[in-house]
């Protein structure tokens, strides 16, 4: 099953436990491609929740791409 995101709150995929967006800590890695991406981690079975940013970001050619479009 799909995590349930919402802006307050969000619904991990795995064991469908409902925690609140802005009391958990947020995990950034720093990657060279930064896309503004949120990845949470839930709190009951350390579940990776990423959500990806809908707006696309523009590459080196200045083209318009999705996260992992080539």
């Amino acid at each position: 099953m799909a995590p349930i995101i919402d802006k307050e709150y969000i619904i991990c995929g795995k064991c469908s436990y409902k925690f609140d967006r802005i009391k958990v800590n947020k995990h950034c890695s720093n990657c060279i491609v930064c896309t503004g991406c949120e990845i949470f981690y839930c709190p009951k079975c350390d579940e990776e929740i990423v959500i990806t940013p809908i707006k696309p970001i523009y590459s080196v050619d200045g083209e318009k791409r999705r996260y992992g479009e080539k």
